[in-house]
């Protein structure tokens, strides 16, 4: 007559998981190998990630870019911002060369990223994931340095947010950051109707500013 086996309840498979687990880190090893799997599962998550936000540019679908959970954009985006955040701004230079069929030869490494200061637009845009508004950036500008000071390498900004003159708007923080900087062509319709757009502003504060001192 063949023994029956017992049938393993939840708690007890609990047990025997708990207990495999306390035997490995008590024999000095940091983690048993089903975890390691599963952290090289991650690792390729996270290329495949990336690759589908790559597909996505070519697609021409173009998403606002959110910090990781928890986690806020810095400022100012540089080579000493974490890699997450490098990532989001290498998709908004995406669907820049996407959009004006410009080249693409920019990544998160840090020879991309040397001497680059990225300034985001930012906006709270809904997450479906949490049901919550968070900060997303819809746009920016990236400055890179040059012999005779700083070039305004590229600026985009989703078409959702266009026209509400938020460059117009960063342009003295950049004249205060940067001094005097050139705008590296080409250079868009879009961005030629923004920067006249900047010219008439400061065309009227210097006439105001004159008109004020009596000039």
């Amino acid at each position: 007559m063949i023994p029956k086996v017992p049938k393993r309840t939840r708690s007890t498979t609990s047990r025997l998981i708990q207990r495999r687990v306390t035997s490995f880190f008590e024999f000095g090893l940091l983690s048993p190998p089903w975890m390691t799997y599963t952290f090289c599962i991650s690792i390729v998550t996270a290329k495949e990630r990336e690759q589908a936000d790559w597909l996505e540019a070519c697609k021409g679908i173009i998403r606002p870019q959110k910090p990781d959970l928890g986690l806020s954009f810095d400022e100012w985006i540089t080579e000493h911002s974490p890699v997450w955040q490098r990532r989001a701004v290498v998709q908004i230079r995406r669907y820049l060369a996407k959009e004006c069929e410009y080249g693409m030869n920019f990544d998160v490494s840090d020879s991309s990223w040397d001497g680059l200061q990225f300034y985001p637009f930012f906006d709270d845009y809904h997450d479906d994931a949490t049901s919550t508004l968070r900060q997303h950036i819809i746009g920016g500008a990236g400055f890179l340095p040059e012999d005779d000071g700083y070039n305004l390498e590229f600026c985009w900004v989703h078409p959702f947010w266009r026209n509400q003159g938020r460059l117009r708007r960063a342009w003295t923080l950049f004249e205060e950051r940067f001094g005097v900087f050139s705008v590296e062509p080409p250079i868009s319709n879009a961005m030629e109707g923004a920067l006249k757009s900047i010219k008439r502003q400061q065309i009227q504060e210097a006439e105001q500013a004159g008109a004020s001192n009596g000039g």
